[in-house]
């Protein structure tokens, strides 16, 4: 690993890119050895925030010498040493295969290295940015009537493509995964990849078919908007789900959690997927709240 600041403060540069070693160790054990012979952070006239060049990443000379981090930057730009560089989107509007990688690698670097609440914050923050976007101009991830690179590069294809692999996570379980991740990265290090490829090796690790899954995420626009309402009576909770957004509905594969007013809780799996549905949880006291997702695997919003 070799530093490449500007001469004025080269320190600066050095302690803001932060735990890099541990980045490429991290890096290293979950998706499979460092593809190349060296790393250079070099400090350049960019005018992107970061370019993660194959093995030379360029940082913006705006951002070097001042007090804030480039801790988050780098770990985004190291990720995309494997996702991005090493296996390469096939086409452009796949570029959700590097972006939507180092977007989340990046998130699960800070889960290993300073806790789960801190990664569930930057994917709070990756929500948010999404429904920001899908609000101003819905657009599908992978849109082949978007012709002008620029607009391919934003929330639909970073932020949200974040959660499509944090949901998928949820779905298959981490070993399972995990497991699929290095299988996917040793099959098309140094090649090409499109986005079917990376569903067949899914399928395989999740055992079972993904299909309606990369269609709904990936190829169609949303998320599920949920809305629920609740009765309890004879042991039993009765929760009835809408899926308010417009458009498709979603298949979402959850929890419901029923919590009690004494801090118990009881937990259901479930397959929400029809516009309107009801599920039964057992519970032998009248709930204080019920709750959908309760550990925040789904990209979603909860409304009335």
């Amino acid at each position: 690993v070799a530093y490449w600041p500007y001469p004025r403060a080269p320190e600066d540069g050095v302690r803001q890119f932060g735990r890099v070693s541990e980045m490429l160790a991290h890096y290293a054990a979950t998706i499979g050895p460092y593809p190349y012979d060296k790393l250079a952070l070099v400090e350049s006239s960019t005018k992107f925030g970061g370019m993660e060049n194959a093995s030379a990443i360029f940082f913006d000379e705006k951002r070097i010498g001042g007090d804030g981090s480039l801790e988050s930057l780098a770990a985004h730009e190291i990720a995309h040493q494997w996702f991005g560089d090493s296996v390469t989107q096939r086409e452009w509007h796949d570029v959700w295969l590097s972006e939507g990688f180092a977007t989340y690698f990046c998130n699960l670097f800070f889960e290993h290295a300073d806790g789960r609440e801190a990664f569930l914050v930057r994917m709070r923050n990756d929500r948010d940015d999404y429904l920001k976007a899908q609000q101003k101009a819905p657009q599908a991830v992978h849109d082949p009537s978007v012709i002008e690179l620029p607009k391919l590069l934003g929330p639909f294809t970073y932020e949200k493509c974040a959660w499509v692999l944090h949901m998928l996570r949820g779905i298959m379980g981490d070993r399972a995964f995990f497991a699929a991740v290095r299988d996917y990265y040793s099959a098309y290090r140094d090649r090409n990849a499109a986005t079917g490829e990376l569903r067949v090796i899914m399928e395989r690790h999740a055992g079972q078919p993904l299909d309606w899954f990369f269609r709904q995420w990936i190829f169609e626009r949303g998320h599920p908007v949920f809305a629920t309402r609740w009765t309890w009576a004879d042991g039993k909770v009765a929760v009835d789900v809408e899926q308010k957004q417009q458009g498709p509905v979603f298949r979402v594969p959850t929890v419901i959690e029923v919590r009690g007013e004494a801090g118990a809780a009881h937990r259901e799996n479930v397959v929400i997927d029809e516009r309107t549905e009801r599920f039964e949880v057992t519970s032998e006291e009248r709930p204080a709240e019920v709750v959908i997702d309760p550990d925040e695997w789904v990209l979603k919003e909860i409304t009335q």
